[in-house]
């Protein structure tokens, strides 16, 4: 059955709590913002969130995010949660128009809430859910992916086969090496490009492109990589490699 993608990263720390929430709704400082070293600050969107009417967020849940998007390519809107349970849970939850919630409790440090956005990944309008689980003082952030297969949330298989890992990569921000994401690059039909840069004992940068696609089964299939040499690039250039780049 073919999955519908969506994309987990755990990034830089939002450990705001809420108190006193009515019911459909959660509070929280007005604005929370993580940079990571180099890379491009991210407000995190943790302000007062009105819930869906069939979710099954809770009243007592903090740093609530959430976004609207059709990720099941039926043309309807679709409303994605992230959130941290009283418990400490850091819950996905993902409520189809007109189906029931469907929610994972995701791995990670037990006091990030994951922080969701919406973007298309390749080529049809079908957005992905990108997740962003925040920690402090890092420079590095891991992307994972998701789907829904059979109305669950599962994690989407890098190749296929029983065996096949689940897809993640790493945007980082480090001396002497520097990677990020991109989704859907210059609409090129792939679901992702991946950039490393590593810099050379003779001090010019190696940047490997690779590209990756979804196959039928909605497996992420490893694409050709590319590599080029940048002679002598200043911070602002590397800086721009190290970015989970997925527009809406």
């Amino acid at each position: 059955m073919k999955r519908v993608l969506m994309l987990a990263t755990t990034l830089a720390v939002v450990t705001a709590c809420s108190s006193g929430a009515s019911a459909g709704t959660t509070s929280a400082p007005d604005t929370t913002t993580s940079t990571t070293s180099g890379a491009t600050s991210t407000t995190v969107p943790v302000t007062s969130t009105t819930v869906a009417s069939d979710s099954s967020v809770p009243v007592d849940a903090v740093d609530v995010s959430h976004v609207s998007a059709d990720v099941n390519g039926d043309g309807n809107t679709d409303d994605i949660y992230g959130y941290l349970t009283a418990d400490r849970n850091r819950v996905l939850e993902v409520v189809l128009s007109g189906g029931d919630p469907a929610e994972v409790i995701l791995p990670g440090p037990p006091d990030t809430a994951p922080v969701v956005e919406a973007a298309p990944l390749g080529s049809g309008d079908t957005a992905s859910i990108l997740v962003k689980d925040v920690a402090p003082d890092i420079s590095t952030f891991t992307v994972e992916l998701y789907g829904l297969d059979a109305g669950a949330i599962v994690p989407i298989p890098l190749g296929t086969g029983d065996n096949a890992p689940s897809a993640e990569f790493v945007v980082r921000d480090e001396t002497g090496h520097v990677s990020g994401v991109t989704c859907d690059p210059a609409g090129s039909g792939h679901a992702l490009a991946v950039d490393d840069v590593v810099k050379a004992d003779n001090g010019t940068y190696t940047v490997s492109t690779t590209t990756y696609t979804i196959d039928a089964s909605g497996a992420l299939e490893r694409g050709d990589t590319q590599v080029t040499t940048l002679a002598s690039p200043d911070k602002t250039t590397l800086d721009g490699y190290a970015t989970l780049a997925c527009p809406a």
